[in-house]
């Protein structure tokens, strides 16, 4: 199935936009310094777009519907609108399941990055020796580009067009982290590190900054890690933070609504988290912010 058109009229939005938090110099290959990175525009500024598979999509949008109040239609997905800190820009990150048999994408799920110029971003890494797909694509919500990573995930890139961000409503506030899986775990820091930026670090990952818009914002973060292979700490190939603004009552009505969910939970710095499976049997984790 290929992505329609209209899945990306409202897509990532940017103008103008500052730099985010300049990543840690010793996370980077020597060539990737972060004073280096900080002169480039073809920066990666945060999380475009989550895409995962399942057998059945209109189930799985129900589920999420129900249970999350993400309000996703099959076809149409749901958006996330966020701002970077400092900035009244606006972008959103959009979330959206295929059909299990999609040919959009070559894993159990893709990450859209957004970048701030694709041009530079494709012609860098194709001389770096990476992988890209020969065609790119445009519409009114900007271009796309394509380009593989040091496992062979199939990555989206995208900068956004110009617009005016609606605020967000709902229980889910945004997208909280996206943990993948690899073999080869160093490996795949060090590709991110070295093609797209991502300065994380084994174990810390590396976090996006953003606000949420209102007066004053909320200042959130998405984190993007890297887990070895054999993690238990999630079942499937990747798992999705979802940002929530009352833990508490989120979990209880999960539960109320037979919803199968861990009976652990926990905290960090980021606040507190609890884990729950949806209609596919996919963990996911759920974060109410800490100060929130």
């Amino acid at each position: 199935m290929h992505r329609p058109l209209a899945l990306l009229l409202t897509s990532v939005l940017l103008a103008g936009c500052s730099h985010l938090a300049a990543p840690a110099t010793a996370a980077l290959p020597a060539a990737r310094s972060a004073g280096a990175l900080s002169q480039r525009v073809d920066h990666v500024r945060g999380i475009g777009g989550l895409f995962f598979r399942s057998a059945n999509p209109t189930a799985q949008y129900d589920w999420y519907t129900k249970h999350l109040d993400l309000a996703a239609k099959p076809n149409e997905g749901t958006w996330f609108f966020w701002q970077l800190p400092g900035n009244a820009a606006g972008f959103s990150t959009m979330w959206f399941i295929f059909p299990a048999s999609t040919t959009y994408f070559n894993g159990p799920c893709m990450i859209n990055y957004v970048v701030d110029n694709l041009d530079a971003m494709l012609e860098r890494l194709k001389a770096e020796g990476v992988r890209v797909a020969p065609k790119t694509l445009s519409d009114a919500g900007g271009k796309f580009g394509w380009a593989y990573d040091a496992d062979g995930n199939k990555i989206e890139l995208f900068e956004p067009l110009i617009h005016a961000a609606p605020v967000p409503h709902g229980h889910v506030l945004g997208i909280g982290g996206i943990s993948l899986k690899s073999a080869n775990q160093l490996a795949q820091y060090s590709w991110y590190a070295e093609h797209l930026g991502i300065a994380a670090k084994p174990n810390e990952g590396k976090r996006f900054q953003w606000e949420l818009p209102g007066n004053p914002p909320t200042k959130l973060s998405t984190t993007w890690d890297v887990y070895p292979a054999t993690t238990d700490h999630f079942n499937g190939p990747c798992m999705i933070n979802y940002l929530v603004d009352d833990l508490q009552a989120v979990v209880e009505r999960l539960k109320a609504e037979g919803v199968q969910v861990d009976p652990k939970a926990g905290a960090d710095a980021r606040g507190k988290l609890a884990w729950a499976f949806d209609g596919d049997g996919n963990k996911f984790e759920l974060l109410e912010p800490a100060g929130h």
